[in-house]
């Protein structure tokens, strides 16, 4: 949420990346880099200084190639009062992003790799000492999609095949909040994206009973416990109370 109370829209349909204002019109912001048109736009960030870090999840139109066949072109643009420029390339499947409390280091849920990535922000907005935060893998098929940070610096991620909850600790463990997950469609789906071969049919088996692919989380509430998980599939919004706040946001603490 932009100063003036306007909503930026990564849109993936078209992967330009928009301006919902409050009186119902729109406008594009970014539409292209490099001469270059932006494809599959997935996430928003603005920052204290008021840039935009936009993540693109592949230079592909539709983003399910890139998920079925995992290839290192999602990229990372930042936009800012020198226009738009790429400021990191070659990831598997760009999801979230996400400054720290500091705005020292950002992190990148790098989607087909099952990890978060951090990376140190240079005072010119350059990415440097990408490193892999918590473990290099959260398990069989456990894509990453959103997170959030708690008040303490835990980074709290969502595994939608695996219909999942996680938390990667500021130490660097992970540790399962709760999951659905179906171990014997997992390992199936995993072999035919290894061979080339999965549908969008194969991922939507994955889904739970009770959840189904939970892909985005937020804190809320006065007191910023109150959890609410996002989904691709499911009608409802599941929330609970979490011991711990989380970190606000930037329109919030202003």
């Amino acid at each position: 949420m932009a100063r003036d109370g306007s909503l930026y829209i990564a849109n993936i349909g078209n992967g330009r990346i928009q301006r919902l204002f409050p009186d119902g019109h729109s406008e594009d912001v970014l539409t292209e880099v490099d001469g270059v048109p932006t494809t599959c736009a997935n996430y928003v960030f603005i920052d204290s200084k008021d840039r935009l870090w936009l993540a693109f999840s592949t230079r592909e139109q539709q983003w399910w190639p890139a998920a079925a066949q995992p290839r290192p072109d999602g990229y990372i643009v930042l936009l800012d009062e020198k226009g738009p420029r790429i400021v990191y390339d070659g990831i598997y499947f760009t999801n979230e992003i996400r400054l720290d409390a500091k705005e020292e280091f950002l992190y990148v849920a790098e989607t087909m790799k099952n990890r978060i990535l951090r990376f140190r922000v240079q005072p010119d907005g350059s990415l440097t000492d990408k490193e892999v935060f918590g473990p290099d893998g959260l398990g069989v098929g456990a894509v990453v999609d959103g997170f959030a940070f708690d008040a303490e610096g835990n980074v709290w991620v969502t595994t939608p095949l695996r219909n999942g909850l996680g938390i990667i600790t500021t130490d660097g463990d992970y540790h399962v909040v709760f999951e659905e997950a179906n171990e014997e469609v997992l390992s199936t789906f995993e072999e035919k994206v290894a061979s080339g071969t999965a549908t969008p049919a194969d991922m939507a088996a994955c889904a739970g009973r009770t959840l189904q692919s939970l892909t985005s989380i937020t804190f809320g509430g006065p007191d910023l416990r109150t959890v609410y998980i996002g989904s691709l599939a499911m009608s409802r919004l599941p929330t609970f109370r979490s011991p711990v706040p989380g970190l606000p946001m930037r329109h919030w603490a202003s």
